[in-house]
Order: C-alpha cells, then structure tokens, then sequence
C-alpha cells in the first residue's frame, strides 16, 4: 500500500500543480533572461487570460537572436508558423518578437479579427508605447503595455469600431495620464473647497445689524406691486447625443488606415529599439 502510495502521490501532485501550468500555453517566452521567472509567470497568466477571453492570442517571444533570418518580418512569421500560435478557427493573434542581438523588434498580427483589431495605425500607437520602455531596459513595463495595449484594440474591435487613424480613441497611456491629472486636480481643489466652505458658513454668522421683524422692511406709505415675475432657480435640460459616423477598417494601408496584409495574411509594425 505504501508503495502505491509512493506512486500515486507524486502523480497527483503533477496533476494539480503542473499539469494546468503546461495547459496555460506559453503565451511569454523569454530566451535571453531580461525578466525574473516571477515576472515572466504574471505576464504569462495575464497574457492567458485576456487571450482566452477575447479568443485572440497575444504572444511575447524574447529571442536571442533571428536564428539566421535576414529580416525580423521573415523571422516572427516562421515562429508563429513553426509554434503554431493563435486562436480560434482563423488562429488569430498578434505577437510582439524581440531580437536581442541586433536590438529589433516586430509587432505582427495573424487573422481576419487580428488584422481588424491591430490596424497599421493600432500597431504604432502600441510601438509608440513600448518601444522607449525597451530602450531603457524597462521590458516588464514595456510588455504590461503591450498586453493593455492589445486587450484594448481588441475590445475597440468587438464594438466595431477599431482603432485607426480616422477614429477618436485614446491610448492605455493617455487614459492612465488622465486619472493621474484627475487624481491631481481633486487633490489641488480638495483644500480650496474646504476654505470656500469655511468662508460660508462664517458669513452666516454675521448677525449684527440685521432685522428679524418684516414691518422693518416696509416703507411707511406701504408698497405698491406693479409687476409680478415668476423667478426660477433650476433648469433641466434633455439632450440626445449625434449619431457617431462609423469608420471601416479593412485591408490596404497608407495614408487612408486600414491594415496593410502580406501574401501570407500577415501584417508587421517593426523597427529598432
């Protein structure tokens, strides 16, 4: 019985711990050690989770180099390939590949709702965002903001309305600059408020040289009411918003937005960082 034991224990442990670690897939791969296993592990679980929810993967490959490949276009398309990434029956998904070695980067975007989602202007607006943290050596932040970063197209996508040149949208960034400015704002205004309010109700107590009887404010020969006026003090208003203009997004590219496909169904934003 102990012997059994001995057998069956450990495969049960396998089972609870490891086995749904392998069933995560490998979202985040990183061959050339700029993350801790911890950070890699949080990137990766989040990675998984939006990933699932939006049924498009979002992949992060840190690679020492391009393993021969000229171009870091040619390189991310075989890793995608050769890994058999994305989801659904389109296998969609977008995956941001660093080469270490020669210091590139590419963002490139797999599947009809992928190439949707990350348009040409999409892609640069998250290139924008990553690709200075990188260069500082901030990989962990720099790929947080790429996962927010795609989650949010995605969901800019499913309400049919991508993210584009023409549409009006704002970034993970702007919006985190925003509450911080918020933040700001009411912690400025918090103090002046207290004082105005302060001021109030001191003006309140001002008694003196008031009159508390009405007659003392009728003149002698009485008041003639020549006009009545009714005054008031609130106002609603009702009012219904335009209706937005939608804004395509197909295939193309260049100056009108859109998404620039290659003969492979691939689409790249790449550059050095």
């Amino acid at each position: 019985m102990k012997k059994l034991l001995r057998i069956i224990l450990p495969m049960f442990l396998f089972l609870c711990f490891l086995l749904p670690v392998f069933a995560l897939g490998e979202y985040v791969r990183d061959e050339h050690g700029v993350l801790t296993q911890e950070e890699v592990q949080l990137l990766n679980e989040k990675a998984a989770r939006i990933s699932q929810e939006q049924n498009c993967g979002i992949y992060i490959r840190v690679m020492n180099n391009k393993e021969g490949y000229e171009y870091i276009e040619d390189y991310s398309e075989y890793l995608y390939i050769k890994e058999g990434l994305g989801l659904g029956p389109d296998s969609d998904g977008v995956l941001l590949v660093l080469d270490m070695e020669e210091r590139y980067y590419d963002i490139v975007a797999y599947g009809d709702r992928a190439n949707r989602a990350f348009t040409d202007y999409a892609k640069s607006v998250i290139a924008d965002e990553v690709v200075n943290r990188m260069s500082n050596g901030n990989f962990y932040d720099a790929f947080n903001r790429f996962i927010d970063n795609a989650e949010y197209d995605l969901e800019r996508e499913a309400m049919g309305e991508p993210v584009d040149v023409n549409s009006v949208h704002s970034s993970v960034e702007q919006k985190e600059q925003r509450r911080k400015v918020g933040i700001g704002i009411t912690a400025a205004a918090s103090p002046l408020t207290s004082l105005l309010i302060c001021l109030g109700l001191r003006s309140r107590h001002r008694t003196k040289g008031r009159k508390y009887e009405a007659y003392n404010y009728i003149p002698e020969n009485g008041i003639n009411l020549d006009i009545v006026q009714d005054q008031f003090l609130y106002r609603r208003e009702q009012r219904s918003p335009k209706p937005r203009i939608e804004s395509s997004s197909g295939s193309g590219g260049g100056g009108g937005g859109g998404t620039s496909i290659n003969s492979g169904g691939f689409s790249h934003s790449s550059g050095r960082f």
